[in-house]
């Protein structure tokens, strides 16, 4: 996460339940969630996706992107 100027704001404003939607449209600015890095790991096989999934987020969630992908 980079401390942009509207991540910034969700923080002092309190709205830090709406910072995983701007990390999502901020990819440009290198933002990334924690399931899609883990995703990019799996896919160049750098972890299992055992290891992946004890540190998912939303595990069912990535097992369900990680199906797909592979």
């Amino acid at each position: 996460m980079v401390g942009n100027a509207a991540i910034r704001a969700m923080i002092k404003e309190g709205k830090t339940n709406q910072i995983n939607s701007a990390i999502q449209t901020s990819s440009q600015e290198g933002m990334q969630l924690m399931d899609g890095a883990l995703k990019t790991l799996c896919q160049k096989e750098l972890i299992s996706v055992e290891e992946a999934m004890s540190k998912a987020n939303d595990p069912k969630s990535l097992e369900q992107i990680l199906r797909e992908g592979y």
